[in-house]
């Protein structure tokens, strides 16, 4: 079993004896009544002092101990023994604990931006749509954004359409447009390029 290391873990077992009719849960074991030793990579078995809060009865001879932060210090492997001074056996466990995960952000929340560019004849216009951050270093929804450029391209109606993570500023350039501005993206699921925009001289 894999523990993570400095993130507190459970652990739950089913303690058993043999009572001569076969094995046989033990149950009804309060914290106070077992002694748990720990022992880490490296290092030598110690008690753990138990709290109540540290044990739970699950019944049938099922139980939970739970482990601290300060008991998942150490990389490697991690023994545990229980002791229950009305039976012979000793119980045994080991978890192997590794680096925790890294923890990504929450995926971005995403507004797709659309419009429609024609010529001065009314007829569709084949041009490209580029979208950048206005300045690094940046961040949205707890990750890093990064200074690349996103291109997008009219189709044969000259509509196009992109997906911009909400609530951030964009730099918006259309060449053959003559557009160069810096946008914010609203928090909305969509939204024309027209109306964010700043007003366009007629």
């Amino acid at each position: 079993m894999i523990a993570y290391l400095g993130q507190p873990w459970e652990s739950t077992f089913r303690l058993m004896a043999d009572t001569g009719y076969g094995p046989q849960p033990i149950e009804g074991i309060a914290f106070d009544q077992i002694t748990v030793n720990i022992k880490k990579m490296g290092l030598g078995f110690s008690e753990k002092s138990l709290a109540e809060a540290d044990w739970t009865d699950e019944g049938a001879g099922f139980y939970t101990v739970r482990w601290s932060v300060a008991d998942m210090n150490t990389l490697g492997n991690f023994t545990f023994t229980l002791e229950y001074p009305y039976q012979i056996d000793v119980y045994s466990d080991q978890l192997s604990v590794v680096p925790a995960p890294i923890q990504y952000g929450t995926p971005a929340q995403i507004c797709v931006v659309t419009g429609n560019i024609l010529d001065i004849t009314g007829a569709p216009m084949f041009t490209d749509i580029v979208f950048r951050p206005p300045h690094v270093p940046a961040t949205a929804a707890g990750s890093i954004v990064g200074a690349g450029l996103v291109r997008t391209t009219t189709d044969a109606f000259g509509n196009f359409s992109v997906g911009l993570i909400r609530g951030t500023s964009v730099l918006v350039e259309i060449e053959k447009a003559g557009i160069r501005y810096i946008v914010s993206i609203p928090e909305a699921a969509s939204a024309r390029l027209l109306d964010i925009l700043p007003p366009i001289p007629l």
